[in-house]
């Protein structure tokens, strides 16, 4: 469906002003569409589109590039490893992670009995200054940010919700999994 909507006079009026090297019309002229010499349009076409399915959610790839932790992956990865290391109840897993300042990253981790860590370490991966018990997880949203893993199937969450990206280090062999809840 196609509707015309005209432009309102203060838009034509707005128009005419500003600019300062249209001079002037000289001549009364009749037709409203030009305005001191130059053609303005004074109607717009809007189209709708009939109502359609939302599209699908991207593949977890496309999620990863677009806003979640693991874009930075490759740099946090030596943290990662240190701080599921000093995890308890092993398999641990890597609920978030990022870069700070001074050469520093943090990390979320859970060990296998579902308690929760918070994690400070250089970014070498050097030692870990910094593991407590995290109290809050205000800032980790289970759907939107995916699960790093370490071993070919080790730790990694289970069930049709679960779609798992291989991880691969320079020299192309696996070191550990990124799993997306879909559900």
């Amino acid at each position: 469906m196609k509707s015309i909507l005209p432009l309102s006079p203060l838009l034509l009026a707005l128009a005419a002003c500003a600019s300062d090297s249209n001079p002037p019309a000289t001549s009364a002229n009749p037709d409203p569409d030009i305005v001191a010499g130059t053609v303005l349009p004074t109607r717009i076409a809007v189209t709708s589109q009939p109502d359609t399915k939302p599209p699908a959610p991207p593949p977890p790839s496309l999620l990863a590039g677009e806003a979640d932790w693991s874009r930075s992956l490759s740099d946090l990865l030596p943290v990662l490893k240190s701080c599921m290391a000093r995890t308890p109840a092993q398999p641990a897993v890597v609920l978030k992670a990022w870069p700070t300042n001074k050469g520093m990253a943090g990390a979320w981790t859970r060990g296998a009995d579902g308690q929760r860590w918070a994690c400070v370490a250089p970014l070498s991966g050097a030692a870990v200054d910094l593991f407590e018990p995290l109290r809050r997880t205000e800032n980790y949203d289970p759907k939107r940010e995916p699960v790093f893993s370490t071993g070919p199937e080790q730790g990694r969450p289970s069930g049709e919700c679960y779609e798992h990206e291989p991880v691969k280090d320079s020299a192309g062999q696996t070191v550990g999994w990124l799993s997306y809840d879909l559900c």
